[in-house]
């Protein structure tokens, strides 16, 4: 149900056949006669784990229009940089639809990722000589 306003309830459909086929894989490969609590088990576990992880991967990837993929690449970059963060002059080469933007564009880009994903600007050479360096965080979730 968690899945349905996203139209990706489908994607577990099969989930319960999928698990049927591995508890019988496991059953025999113990040597089973029949399929045990645990045989069963694992296989639900397994297919579900695997059965999310492809859920979790495809709503990363799809988005409803341009600007929210714009976002979603954009966020991702700032998300894989870790603690090392990510300056927008480093989202300009690595993201080339955000590159393609113009200045306010960018700028609504940011301001939709503080506003709905918690991204945060931190100066990560504070207290040092030069300029500074203003580099985007995802939140420590």
């Amino acid at each position: 149900d968690d899945y349905e306003p996203h139209g990706m309830e489908a994607m577990f459909g099969r989930t319960k056949e999928i698990a049927q086929r591995i508890a019988l894989i496991v059953a025999r490969s113990k040597g089973e006669d029949r399929i045990s609590r645990d045989s069963l088990q694992w296989a639900i576990d397994y297919a579900t784990f695997y059965a999310l992880r492809t859920v979790t991967a495809l709503q990363r990837a799809m988005s409803d229009g341009p600007f929210e993929a714009v976002c979603k690449a954009v966020f991702e970059k700032i998300e894989r940089a870790g603690l090392k963060g990510v300056t927008e002059r480093d989202l300009s080469r690595a993201v080339k639809t955000f590159a393609n933007l113009e200045p306010r564009r960018r700028k609504e880009v940011i301001e939709a990722l503080v506003e709905d994903r918690g991204i945060v600007c931190r100066n990560t050479n504070a207290g040092q000589r030069g300029k500074p360096r203003m580099a985007w965080f995802a939140p420590d979730d």
